[in-house]
């Protein structure tokens, strides 16, 4: 028995293959076009304007929704038909070319429904009949591609402004679609002179005063700056050698800021706000040595000692905003603080001579900046000694 549905798939192929070829080539035009049209408008708009970050951020959604419509309006069945074969049964194949060739007609769709109902040889005979009728016809040749050059001027148009705009002023277009997709980042305009800001660092301790020194560079020299903090701005005081200067009081937190000069604004900055370590309270245990029998005794906040030789002290610092802690001692010899936890550091020596030392705190932001120095004073071990002085009775001259 033939296998009509196999013989009518092969003959309806080429048919949807050139349909579906159809649909891409229309998709493209239209989908290419219309982005291309909306990239354009939305770029010069944008450089014109100079949007801020929420305008930049709908521009980009409605790229996105853009594109997802005409991927799904115009796109996904014929990449679907393309990758999958799927997409265009033979019962709507059949009605397209019925529509499209009158000699045809219906005899298509009704040969397809009858092959379904096949089984006799009655009903046999009847297809072979239909499909041999149609068997002449080249149902493709009703598709004209040709028919998609109406859409040509769509992505035409767009394209040939697009490039007029590219060879006219790259960077026009090049960075508008850059500020659009980084829609979350802030951005300035270009200014005929640039902001310097003289400060080596932008790193200021926790509750003191930071001074920020900036200046203009350029060929033509504003005369006022301002500082732009939480949308609001403030003025520097000019220096004598033409730079600005601005004072942060006691600043607690980090905060962003920006320039502004006749109506142009710098770059964002940070001021970062960091803890200054700090020796809060240090303790002394002295224990010495066996022969003297004495106690152990506790020295508290007092850094400066004189001992017995052969002492050994333990020193026990309660720091603050401090991540590690080392002694150096004059000798040479280093030794790193054992961290006990909440902020306690402990370290332990036994002196035999004079040394001076210094307690180095670091943290993360700060690295051997804060230095406590202190002197020890050993009174060394001696054998005991009997000293003699003559002296003249002169009671006895007399």
């Amino acid at each position: 028995m033939i296998k009509w549905s196999e013989q009518i798939n092969e003959r309806l192929g080429p048919f949807k293959r050139k349909h579906f070829k159809r649909l891409l080539i229309k998709g493209l035009l239209i989908s290419g076009g219309s982005l291309l049209a909306y990239l354009l408008v939305a770029t010069l708009s944008e450089s014109f304007l100079w949007m801020n970050s929420v305008p930049r951020f709908f521009i980009f959604l409605f790229f996105l929704l853009l594109t997802a419509f005409c991927y799904h309006r115009y796109l996904h069945k014929p990449l679907v038909w393309f990758l999958f074969g799927r997409g265009l049964k033979n019962e709507e194949a059949a009605i397209l070319i019925g529509k499209s060739d009158t000699e045809v007609n219906d005899q298509l769709l009704n040969l397809i429904q009858l092959t379904r109902q096949q089984g006799s040889p009655l009903s046999e005979a009847s297809i072979m009949q239909r499909f041999n009728a149609l068997r002449h016809v080249a149902f493709e040749k009703h598709i004209d591609l040709k028919t998609n050059r109406k859409y040509l001027p769509i992505l035409i148009a767009p394209l040939v402004l697009t490039l007029i705009f590219l060879l006219l002023n790259l960077n026009l277009f090049t960075g508008s679609v850059s500020r659009i997709v980084q829609f979350n980042k802030t951005f300035v305009p270009e200014a005929p002179f640039q902001f310097r800001i003289k400060n080596q660092s932008l790193t200021a301790y926790l509750g003191e005063d930071f001074t920020l020194v900036a200046c203009f560079s350029g060929s033509a020299i504003p005369t006022e700056l301002y500082i732009e903090q939480n949308e609001l701005l403030q003025k520097f005081s000019e220096n004598e050698d033409g730079s600005f200067s601005f004072l942060f009081e006691k600043p607690q937190t980090s905060r962003k800021f920006r320039l502004y000069s006749v109506g142009y604004y710098s770059s964002e900055f940070e001021l970062k706000i960091v803890s200054r370590p700090a020796l809060s309270s240090l303790r002394s245990v002295l224990k010495f040595p066996p022969y003297l029998e004495l106690k152990s005794i506790e020295i508290s906040n007092s850094g400066n000692l004189e001992i017995p030789e052969g002492t050994t002290v333990t020193w026990l610092a309660k720091l603050s905003g401090t991540k590690s802690a080392k002694m150096i001692f004059s000798s040479g010899v280093t030794g790193e603080m054992k961290s006990g936890g909440q902020n306690n550091f402990e370290f332990r020596s036994t002196l035999f001579k004079d040394t001076d030392f210094k307690i180095v705190l670091e943290n993360d932001s700060l690295q051997g900046a804060e230095n406590i120095s202190y002197q020890i004073k050993v009174i060394p071990d001696e054998l005991p000694a009997i000293q003699v002085k003559q002296v003249t009775d002169s009671v006895l001259y007399k």
